[in-house]
């Protein structure tokens, strides 16, 4: 019963492994799209 209700206060490790990868990919869209505006 409390490991349960302990489950729900945590993300579990594949959402945030899902999340990191989300920020990630974010990320590399942002810093590609300012690379290319520093190169005009």
């Amino acid at each position: 019963m409390l490991y349960q209700q302990a489950q729900g206060y945590f993300i579990s490790p594949p959402m945030l492994y899902d999340s990191i990868d989300q920020w990630y990919q974010q990320w590399q869209e942002k810093s590609a799209s300012l690379a290319i505006t520093h190169a005009k």
